[in-house]
């Protein structure tokens, strides 16, 4: 027989996700532009971005986004995407949504830059905050990353009229208020994803395989062929069950612990260079000691020697160049002391 069609992508999205960020009513203006990074290795297949929520004037409204993210991108147009073009009432109070003409895909791994943006004169468009965290809000599958705001009317200008012009249009620092709405394309069962599923439907795949085998000859399934079990287990819901949920949770906390100990790690790099650079800074200070210390001692000889008779002079130098060995022998071996815990 035809081998079964099984799913692989689809026009839709399985589970829809809320991100609220905090709002801290720190600002107002006509934009803001921020990153969205996948944060997770779950087994999903995209994230779309479907409406983003704003407060603020408001006004001609629209929303634009990049792969990659915005560095080096705020003011070139022709690198982003328009998703969204119209035209909003004030509301300062309540977030209103923006439901984008085509959802912004984020792929796992990536990050996507985000640009709302409102055409309306004035100062009070849209409103964001102050950066506060390295990161403005992290959940199972992204992180909305801090961006920079925008003073200018005009999207991705360079100049802007407020106060005469004066100053930057872009304001760093600056983060993102309000909401994103997402949904979650999860990975089906195939062949191929299998190892990327989560252990308790690893399991449940295996069960169902193994109904095939010769020694199972009672099993239910056993009159089918490997088509029709394959064909089954690619249009379980898995993301659906509470046991698997819990299996994602783990995965979940199982990655972020991982990523702390990455981050300690790197902590722990940064400390040790810091420490050497302080090392050899020290070490640099003792050695122009010294040296100054040396010199010292030659003066205070080259001056005994004046105060002294012609004929000590000599055994006064000598008895000035044994007193610095002798001191620099005992500093070297203080030193050998504190290397050796001694």
């Amino acid at each position: 027989m035809d081998r079964l069609q099984r799913h692989r992508l689809g026009a839709m999205v399985h589970q829809a996700v809320e991100a609220q960020t905090q709002d801290h009513m720190d600002h107002t203006f006509a934009g803001v532009m921020f990153d969205v990074r996948s944060a997770s290795k779950l087994p999903y297949e995209y994230l779309e971005v479907s409406a983003v929520w704003v407060r603020g004037g408001l006004g001609p409204m629209s929303v634009w986004s990049v792969e990659g993210g915005f560095t080096g991108r705020r003011e070139d147009e022709k690198e982003w995407t328009k998703h969204y073009q119209a035209t909003h009432g004030q509301s300062f109070a309540v977030v209103q949504p923006l439901h984008l003409d085509t959802p912004i895909r984020i792929r796992p791994g990536t990050t996507m830059g985000i640009y709302t943006h409102s055409a309306c004169l004035g100062d009070e468009q849209i409103v964001y905050a102050n950066q506060r965290k390295k990161i403005s809000l992290s959940d199972m599958f992204i992180d909305i990353l801090p961006g920079v705001a925008h003073l200018s009317d005009v999207p991705f200008s360079p100049s802007h009229n407020n106060w005469g012009g004066w100053g930057s249009p872009w304001r760093e620092r600056r983060e993102f208020v309000g909401r994103l709405s997402y949904g979650i394309r999860w990975l089906r069962w195939n062949l191929d994803t299998h190892t990327q599923l989560p252990p308790l439907l690893r399991q449940i795949a295996w069960t169902v395989v193994m109904s095939r085998h010769p020694r199972a000859r009672n099993s239910l399934l056993y009159c089918l062929d490997d088509d029709h079990i394959f064909y089954i287990l690619n249009n379980i819901d898995w993301w659906a069950m509470p046991a698997l949920q819990q299996d994602l949770r783990v995965m979940h906390d199982h990655e972020e612990k991982q990523r702390q100990r990455i981050k300690k790690l790197e902590d722990s790099k940064r400390e040790l260079t810091s420490l050497k650079k302080e090392i050899r800074q020290m070490r640099l200070v003792v050695t122009v000691f010294n040296f100054q210390l040396k010199r010292e001692f030659e003066q205070l000889a080259h001056t005994t020697a004046d105060m002294l008779p012609g004929g000590v002079e000599v055994e006064t130098r000598f008895r000035a160049e044994d007193t610095w060995g002798a001191f620099a022998e005992h500093q070297g071996h203080n030193a050998d002391q504190s290397a050796t815990g001694g």
